[in-house]
């Protein structure tokens, strides 16, 4: 029988995902599914995407969705004139996100570090008060050479095929919430459809809503046990 896996943020730790691998034995036909945020904080980056890449190669199924650091690592690499296709997502989804990848405590920079990238110990690029990233960051793209920042296409191209959500095994994975509102919509593709239109960054960033039950009419029932409706 088939298995799914769902991993949450691995945050650029190479070596724990092996290790996670070597127990989990994939086999053709199973199923990985990465919840985002694959890169930033941890050293390694790069061999997380590219362990990936390579079980991708496999007869195993793949799933990554858009984690806010994908979100922010695609919105800059976009900004230096990389060859991405954003097209599958909605805009709302990049919404600053260029401007929160430079602020340092997002960590960002241990992505490109991971990379071989220079501009990752540069401390003007990143040395600057969360209060006014804007100005920061207005600065900063003044003076970018995409040769300093760029990742390598077959990289990009993993991460652009990343998906803002899922649905299966009557669950709903995202990165990270979907408003209790749209929770409790008698139709789970309806609910995920309206977050999209109305703020896809969401399914990506907010955290306020984590512990809330959804405010549905009748008090036990939720979107999830009608997947398939």
């Amino acid at each position: 029988m088939s298995r799914f896996i769902a991993v949450g943020d691995i945050h650029g730790c190479s070596q724990t995902l092996a290790r996670l691998l070597e127990i989990l034995d994939l086999r053709p036909g199973d199923t990985l599914l990465s919840t985002g945020d694959l890169s930033s904080k941890g050293e390694d980056s790069r061999g997380v995407h590219t362990q990936l890449l390579d079980i991708e190669k496999s007869a195993v199924r793949v799933i990554v969705l858009l984690g806010n650091h994908e979100v922010m690592l695609l919105a800059m690499q976009r900004t230096v004139g990389a060859n991405v296709d954003l097209s599958a997502f909605p805009e709302s989804m990049f919404h600053d996100a260029d401007v929160s990848f430079l602020m340092r405590s997002n960590e960002t920079w241990a992505t490109l570090r991971s990379y071989g990238l220079g501009v990752a110990d540069d401390p003007e690029s990143w040395a600057f008060q969360s209060r006014d990233p804007r100005r920061h960051f207005e600065k900063v793209t003044q003076r970018l050479s995409p040769a300093d920042w760029l990742l390598p296409q077959s990289h990009l191209d993993f991460l652009c095929r990343c998906r803002t959500h899922h649905i299966e095994r009557n669950c709903l994975f995202v990165h990270s919430g979907i408003q209790p509102a749209y929770l409790s919509m008698d139709n789970v593709y309806h609910a995920v459809e309206t977050q999209l239109r109305h703020d896809a960054k969401q399914l990506c960033w907010n955290r306020d809503w984590l512990g809330q039950a959804p405010q549905a009419r009748r008090e036990r029932q939720s979107v999830l046990p009608r997947l398939h409706g």
